[in-house]
């Protein structure tokens, strides 16, 4: 009796990449091609709002940098998340996790980790959202357990906590030097609706005027980082 195991294949993960810096989309190909769980199905530079072409792309993970390409990143979360539920989504970016993971997780996605992570942080992060299980750094995670037991008071909070997502999106492009004119036709909203974002933040951020907006949008860029 040949009491040999016979071990069934190991399913390979199908990720589709979504990245618009073409050296680090290389690594990152790289880094999955050697670690025998994943390889890359498709690599993008913008997002897809198209049933069909997702469909036919049938990844089973879905890893996204913050990008601005027309439409919201958080927009291409929800719309995957309504639309493949079963399909996680990992994003990768450079953009502060204090300011986005977050909204991240609440639009929808599975997990947030930064691109300056090693390699073996980047694949435990991986494994994780493919079995749906949800995934932020520790710092990130201890952050979110504290402010949902009540005690938010005791960690110092980002300020554009309190911005909704278009909130920040104008915020984000205030501090990319943009006008209300431009920040309306890359958002395809009116410049009054642009203004009335612009007042709201002000206040919410309690600052005097639009001088002051610029100021406080263009230093929280600069350490924060935003999508592309």
């Amino acid at each position: 009796m040949n009491k040999n195991k016979v071990l069934s294949p190991r399913r390979i993960q199908r990720v589709y990449v979504i990245d618009n810096q073409p050296l680090y989309r290389l690594g990152f190909v790289q880094i999955l091609s050697k670690s025998g769980f994943f390889e890359v199905c498709l690599e993008a530079d913008s997002y897809v709002f198209d049933k069909e072409e997702l469909a036919w792309i049938n990844p089973d993970i879905i890893v996204m940098d913050l990008i601005y390409d027309g439409r919201s990143p958080f927009d291409f979360i929800n719309w995957v998340h309504d639309n493949y539920p079963s399909i996680p989504i990992l994003v990768l970016s450079m953009s502060d996790e204090k300011i986005y993971a977050e909204r991240a997780l609440k639009t929808g996605a599975t997990g947030y980790i930064m691109k300056n992570a090693d390699s073996g942080s980047v694949l435990a992060a991986l494994k994780s959202v493919a079995k749906n299980e949800l995934y932020v750094s520790s710092s990130i995670s201890s952050q979110i357990l504290v402010k949902y037991v009540g005690g938010a008071e005791k960690i110092n909070l980002e300020p554009t906590s309190v911005l909704t997502d278009r909130e920040l999106e104008v915020f984000a492009l205030v501090g990319g030097g943009m006008n209300s004119r431009e920040i309306s036709r890359v958002l395809n909203i009116s410049i009054k609706t642009v203004d009335n974002h612009k007042t709201s933040i002000r206040e919410k951020l309690s600052l005097k005027n639009h001088i002051e907006l610029s100021q406080k949008a263009a230093l929280w860029q600069d350490k924060a980082g935003t999508w592309r």
